[in-house]
């Protein structure tokens, strides 16, 4: 039996979207909101909990902002499932991601890294995928020692 999942237009489709993560995490390391949004369509919902509720856009227009405290970083993504259901232009997906963010800012503090899940929908538009819905939980957040100062 075949897997329809394993068609060659569906793995191209899952390539797509596989870029969509790597993208976004270019975009958040290189503090570029138009990179950013390229990933989500205008009018795509992103909930990253207590950091930001509300337009994707809008979070990828205010995101530099955050970033003073914690440059600069590098992004990951682990591991991504991605699935179809029966709309071919609708998909979603879970994935892992970890942050490292550096020492770098002003005054100097201790490296660290977050590591979260994203719960996405991504749909399809005129034969291009962007992300719908994006949902990030941080599951954990481990910190290493601070510079010596002086």
């Amino acid at each position: 039996m075949t897997d329809p999942t394993a068609a060659p237009d569906r793995l191209a489709d899952r390539e797509r979207i596989r870029d969509l993560a790597v993208t976004y995490c270019f975009a958040l390391d290189d503090e570029d909101p138009e990179l950013m949004k390229s990933v989500f369509w205008p009018d795509a919902h992103d909930d990253h909990g207590p950091l930001f509720t509300g337009l994707a856009w809008d979070f990828a227009d205010r995101f530099v902002a955050f970033r003073d405290r914690v440059r600069p970083t590098l992004h990951l993504v682990l591991n991504h499932l991605i699935r179809f259901g029966d709309d071919p232009d609708q998909a979603t997906g879970r994935l892992y991601g970890g942050g490292f963010q550096f020492v770098g800012a002003q005054p100097a503090r201790a490296p660290r890294i977050v590591m979260g899940s994203y719960t996405d929908r991504y749909q399809r538009r005129e034969g291009e995928w962007r992300i719908l819905e994006r949902r990030f939980v941080a599951t954990g957040t481990v910190r290493g020692t601070a510079p010596p100062q002086g």
